[in-house]
């Protein structure tokens, strides 16, 4: 090759390199932001022929720029979603639709995205139908809006088994009429409900159960936390108890037992006091 030739090339390669850049400049570039846009798990429902509904309501916040399209981040395949609502109009269409389409994306993850744009302010509920039973636990959907783009956890389908819960607060304390166990959770995910267990050794192989009847999740289906109070009425004065939570999952399991993650701590309940001819009881 000449010097003439490759001063050319140069020279052609530096014109499509300005070019591809200028043209690189004007393309929308998308920005993490938080958002007041809204996504809220409503409710999934078996329809009684092997598939199983989810719903879930959206707000575009009229303070914000309006909603363009979701992505739901999924382990669901494709071929396992059959219909989906994106306008909110109660109707579950096939992938012929042009309002949504679902991708693989690798390493197991496939995007639903529901492609039909919000107005500012309205609040529709969208979802999805799938063939097959999932468990419930935390997904990512992203909020398209502008060059803008929200990451937001809501409950969904997941392909193994979620069991998880934080706990914000504990107290194990002596009241009027036994030993009083407060509880509150920050995070519930495919929760049941609790079981109070009992000790007089700091030794969860000697504790027994000390609750009738499963005390219900109040925070099932919505990943929230919440409050809870037990009443050890059958606790002997002058006894110290040790007190452990055991979480039952959804699927029928229960949380291990000697963890510790679920220990609660211990009391004493006073010994009565007794006067002549009567018993004050604590």
């Amino acid at each position: 090759m000449n010097g003439k030739v490759r001063n050319l090339h140069l020279r052609l390669f530096t014109i499509v390199s300005l070019v591809l850049v200028g043209v690189l400049s004007m393309l929308p570039q998308l920005s993490l932001a938080s958002s007041n846009h809204e996504v809220t798990f409503l409710s999934v429902t078996d329809l009684g022929d092997g598939t199983y509904k989810w719903l879930y309501e959206v707000t575009s916040d009229a303070s914000e720029l309006a909603i363009s399209h979701l992505e739901w981040y999924l382990c669901v395949p494709c071929d396992a979603i059959v219909g989906v609502d994106a306008n909110g109009d109660g109707n579950f269409t096939g992938p012929e639709d042009e309002d949504w389409e679902c991708l693989p994306m690798g390493g197991g993850i496939y995007q639903l995205k529901m492609d039909d744009g919000w107005a500012d302010g309205e609040t529709r509920t969208v979802g999805f139908i799938l063939n097959q039973n999932f468990y419930q636990g935390p997904v990512e959907v992203v909020v398209k809006y502008a060059t803008l783009f929200d990451s937001k956890i809501v409950n969904g389908p997941v392909c193994e088994v979620p069991e998880y819960v934080e706990l914000a607060s504990v107290s194990v304390k002596a009241v009027n009429g036994g030993i009083e166990i407060n509880w509150e959770t920050a995070l519930e995910v495919n929760n049941l409900g609790f079981n109070i267990y009992r000790s007089q050794v700091n030794d969860i192989g000697a504790a027994v159960q000390v609750n009738d009847g499963l005390i219900a999740s109040q925070a099932f289906g919505n990943m929230a936390g919440a409050s809870y109070t037990f009443l050890d009425s059958s606790a002997q004065g002058g006894v110290i108890y040790y007190y452990w939570l055991q979480d039952v999952e959804a699927s029928g399991g229960t949380s291990a037992l000697y963890n510790g993650i679920h220990a609660l701590g211990a009391a004493r309940r006073p010994v009565p006091a007794r006067l002549p001819g009567r018993t004050i009881d604590f």
